[in-house]
C-alpha cells in the first residue's frame, strides 16, 4: 500500500520487484533511480523496484495485473483502472489486436473512450454486450472508436494525447426518451445534478444510472423544495424511472427550518445527549473520535492551510460550539464567537526518522488517544507532519458530537475550494447557510416535530414489540463486565467476479446491493448462534430535510432492523422481507433511536450497547455529486493507511464498493480474537455466493 505494507488476498496495491534480478538504476539518471529503486524495508541493505504496475494477490497464490498506477482515472466518484478495461475487451475477440482506453471530456463530462484496432470489422453494440457481462456498468465505455492503428510517441509508447476526437456515431446509448412535460423536466434537471449524469431520459432506471439509497434522500428533499411534492421510499424503489414516479407524486407543503431566537445557549439533540453520556464513560470518548488521513506531493502553503480553517470554523457555528450543564444541570451546547476561538494546525517534522510510516503511525495513534474536553472549543485538532519537503501527512481529528461522516466529507471539500481560493487572492464560491446547527437543535425539540414523529414511533414500537433478542455469537473470551471499546480491524476483498454477481441478482430482484449485503450477514449471524431473531443495527444519514444538505453537524441517526427467520425461509423470502423492513425503516428514519431506546424501557446491561451489537455499513458517501472532487492546487492527494485500535461496537461490518467490494470487520478484542474474524469472510463468501445461486433453496 501507501505505506509500504502488504495488502491483503484481493486487495489492489503497488507491484515491487526485489532480488538479485533487480538493476542498479536507470543509467545517468540519479533522480529517477532515486523514485524507482527504493530500500527494501523487509531484507536490511537490499532495495526493490517501483513497477508502476497495480495488481492484487489471488486466493490460489497468482498475482492478477490490474493496470498502470499513472492509468488511473476518477470519474463520478468511481477511481478506474484502465488497464483493466482493456484487458477485458481484448478477451472479446481475437480479431481486436491493439486497444487502448482513455477518459475524455465530452459535453463537459468525463466519459469513457475505447480505441481498438481490429483485422475485421466488429459490431461495436456487442462489445459493450460482452464488457456489461464483464465489468461494473461505471467501466463500461460510451464510445467505441475503431483506428487503423495507434498512435505512437518516438519512443515506441502509445501516445494517449494524439488520440483522435470522437463523433456521435461512436457512442452506444440507450434510446433517450425526452421529458414530455414541466414537472418531468424538473425531475430531469434534480436527476442530473445529484447524479452528476447529462442528458437523462425519463425511461432511465436511477438505480443503473449510480443512485443508492443516500441519493434518493436528496431527490426526495429536492422534489420537495421545488415541485412541492413527495414520494415515498417504497413506492420511489418501485418505479425508479423519472415516467413512472411523476405519475406517483403527492402535494405536500415545504417548510424551511426556522432560525433559533438567539440566546445564551441550546438544547441538544438525542444524538448529541447520548455521545454526551458516553463520553463520560471510560473509554467512551476516545471511541467517538472521528479521524482521517490523507498523503499530500507537492507544495504546502502553511499559513493559507491553516487560514482555510479559520474561515471554515467561522462559517460553521458547531466547529465553535462546546457543551457544559447550565444552573439547572441540563446539558446545553454554547457557541463562542470567531474572535475568541483559538486554533492552530500542530505542525512535526520526521524528515530525518528511519522508519517514517512507523514513526507516523506511532505518532498518530498517540494523538488519537488524547480525549477532547467537550466543555471547550473548537472540538477539531490537525496536524501536518513533513515526510519530505514535498512530501507531507495531514491528519484531521474531530469529535462525532459536532460531526459525522457526511459532515467529514463536506469539511474537506469546503477546506478544498477555501484553500485554493486564497492561493488564488480570490473568494471561495461556497452555498450560502440559511441557518446553523443551533437551528436544527431547537427545530428538533419542537412541539410540531414530536407530533410529526408520532407515526413514526408507532411503526418502531410495533417493530420492537414483545421479547427482544441478545444475539450470542461464539467467542473464545469472557465478555467484560463493563463495556469497553479496545478493537482492532481486518479488510478483505471479494473478488470482481463475486460482485458482479451479487449486483446482478440484487438487480434482478429490484433490490439495492445493500439489501442484499444486509440480509447476507443476517443469515451468517444467524448460523453462527443459532438464533431466529436478530437485530443488527445500521447508521443513516439523517438529512431528510433540504436544508441540511451543506451543514457540519452530527445529523446521523442510527436504524435498528430487526429480523425474524421462519423454518422453511428460503434466502429469496428473507430478503424480500428484509427489503420491506429496511423500506419501513428509511419512510421513518426521522425518530431519533435513542426516544426509542428509553420507550422500550430496556433493563441495562452495562457490557453492551443498547438494543444492538453489531453494526452494518455500506460507504457511499464519497459517491455523492455534492462532494465534487476538486483537487488542491500544487497538491496531490491520496489516501494515508491509518489503523484505529478501537470498536464502537461488538462487531462492525464496513462493505466499500469502488472498483470492488471491500469488507473491513472492526471488533471488539476484548470479546473476538482474528481467528474468528478471518474466517468470517470465506464463510460469508462461501455463503453468499451459495445463497445467490440457490436463492429458493431453505436456509
Amino acid at each position: 500500500d501507501e505505506g509500504l505494507q502488504p495488502v491483503s488476498i484481493g486487495i489492489r496495491g503497488k507491484l515491487y520487484i526485489s532480488g538479485d534480478g533487480v538493476a542498479r538504476g536507470y543509467l545517468n539518471k540519479p533522480e529517477l533511480t532515486a523514485e524507482k529503486f527504493i530500500s527494501n524495508p523487509f531484507i536490511k541493505g537490499t532495495r526493490m523496484y517501483d513497477t508502476g504496475d497495480l495488481a492484487k494477490w489471488l486466493p490460489d497464490g497468482n498475482i492478477e495485473f490490474l493496470g498502470r498506477n499513472d492509468h488511473q482515472v476518477k470519474i463520478r466518484g468511481y477511481r478506474i483502472e484502465l488497464g483493466e478495461i482493456e484487458t477485458a475487451i481484448s478477451g472479446y475477440s481475437e480479431e481486436i489486436q491493439q486497444v487502448v482506453v482513455e477518459a475524455k471530456e465530452i459535453n463537459q463530462d468525463k466519459t469513457l473512450v475505447a480505441y481498438y484496432v481490429s483485422k475485421t470489422e466488429i459490431d461495436k453494440s456487442e462489445i459493450r454486450t460482452y464488457l456489461q457481462n464483464k465489468l461494473p456498468e461505471y467501466m463500461v465505455p460510451g464510445f467505441y472508436v475503431e483506428i487503423e492503428s495507434l498512435p505512437l510517441t518516438p519512443n515506441g509508447k502509445i501516445d494517449r494525447k494524439a488520440l483522435p476526437s470522437v463523433t456521435g456515431e461512436d457512442i452506444i446509448k440507450k434510446e433517450y426518451v425526452a421529458p414530455g412535460n414541466a414537472i418531468e423536466q424538473k425531475m430531469v434537471e434534480i436527476w442530473q445534478e445529484v447524479l452528476g449524469v447529462q442528458k437523462i431520459g425519463i425511461t432511465d432506471n436511477f438505480f443503473e444510472l449510480g443512485g443508492h439509497s443516500l441519493i434518493v434522500v436528496q431527490v426526495i428533499n429536492q422534489i420537495s423544495k421545488q415541485l412541492g411534492q413527495t414520494i415515498s421510499f417504497k413506492i420511489f424503489f418501485a418505479n425508479p424511472t423519472i415516467k413512472e414516479l411523476s405519475k406517483e407524486l403527492k402535494q405536500s407543503e415545504y417548510l424551511d427550518i426556522p432560525k433559533a431566537v438567539e440566546d445564551e445557549s441550546y438544547p441538544l439533540t438525542s444524538s448529541q445527549n447520548r455521545f454526551w453520556i458516553l463520553s463520560q464513560l471510560e473509554g467512551g470518548s476516545l471511541a467517538y473520535n472521528m479521524s482521517a488521513a490523507v498523503r499530500f506531493i507537492g507544495t504546502v502553503d502553511y499559513d493559507k492551510f491553516e487560514e482555510s480553517f479559520r474561515l471554515l470554523i467561522k462559517r460553521h457555528e458547531i466547529l465553535r460550539t462546546y457543551f457544559k450543564s447550565n444552573d439547572q444541570a441540563e446539558v446545553r451546547q454554547f457557541i463562542i464567537p470567531t474572535e475568541q476561538v483559538s486554533f492552530s494546525i500542530t505542525q512535526k517534522s520526521f524528515l530525518n526518522n528511519k522508519n517514517q510510516h512507523e514513526s507516523v503511525s506511532d505518532y498518530l495513534e498517540e494523538v488519537n488517544k488524547e480525549p477532547f474536553d467537550l466543555e471547550k472549543a473548537p472540538l477539531i485538532r490537525a496536524s501536518l507532519i513533513k515526510l519530505r519537503e514535498d512530501e507531507h501527512v495531514f491528519f484531521l481529528l474531530m469529535h462525532h458530537i459536532i460531526g459525522d461522516g457526511w459532515s467529514m466529507q463536506l469539511l474537506i471539500s469546503e477546506i478544498v475550494k477555501i484553500y485554493n481560493s486564497l492561493l488564488q487572492g480570490k473568494q471561495a464560491n461556497l452555498p450560502e447557510l440559511n441557518i446553523q446547527y443551533k437551528d436544527y437543535a431547537v427545530w428538533l425539540n419542537s412541539e410540531l416535530q414530536k407530533e410529526k414523529h408520532q407515526a413514526s414511533e408507532d411503526f418502531w414500537l410495533n417493530q420492537f414489540s414483545g421479547e427482544l433478542p441478545v444475539l450470542d455469537l461464539p467467542s473464545f473470551k469472557k465478555r467484560p463486565s463493563v463495556q469497553t471499546y479496545n478493537g482492532a480491524s481486518l479488510t478483505h476483498g471479494f473478488s470482481k467476479s463475486f460482485l458482479d454477481k451479487l449486483k446482478g441478482f440484487s438487480e434482478k430482484h429490484q433490490s439495492t446491493l445493500f439489501m442484499t449485503l444486509m440480509t447476507g450477514v443476517k443469515v451468517l449471524l444467524h448460523k453462527y448462534s443459532g438464533q431466529d431473531d436478530i437485530v443488527v443495527g445500521t447508521p443513516i444519514a439523517g438529512r431528510e430535510h433540504p436544508d441540511l444538505e451543506h451543514q457540519i453537524g452530527l445529523y446521523l441517526n442510527t436504524l435498528p432492523i430487526r429480523t425474524l427467520f421462519k423454518e422453511q425461509n428460503s434466502f429469496l423470502e428473507l430478503l424480500n422481507q428484509e427489503k420491506e423492513t429496511l423500506l419501513g425503516a428509511y419512510e421513518h428514519q426521522a425518530y431519533p433511536f435513542d426516544e426509542l431506546v428509553g420507550k422500550l424501557n430496556l433493563k441495562r446491561d452495562m457490557s453492551r450497547s443498547a438494543l444492538f451489537d453489531v453494526l452494518v455499513v455500506l460507504q457511499n458517501q464519497g459517491r455523492l455529486n455534492n462532494f465534487n472532487s476538486e483537487g488542491l492546487t500544487n497538491l496531490e492527494v491520496s489516501e494515508y493507511p491509518f489503523s484505529r485500535r478501537l470498536s464502537k461496537f461488538d462487531i462492525i461490518f464496513t462493505f466499500t464498493e469502488i472498483e470492488e467490494l471491500n469488507l473491513t470487520i472492526e471488533y471488539n478484542t476484548d470479546i473476538y480474537d482474528d481467528y474468528l474474524i478471518e474466517r468470517m469472510f470465506t464463510h460469508f463468501d462461501n455463503l453468499l455466493t451459495k445463497l445467490i445461486n440457490e436463492p429458493e433453496t431453505t436456509i
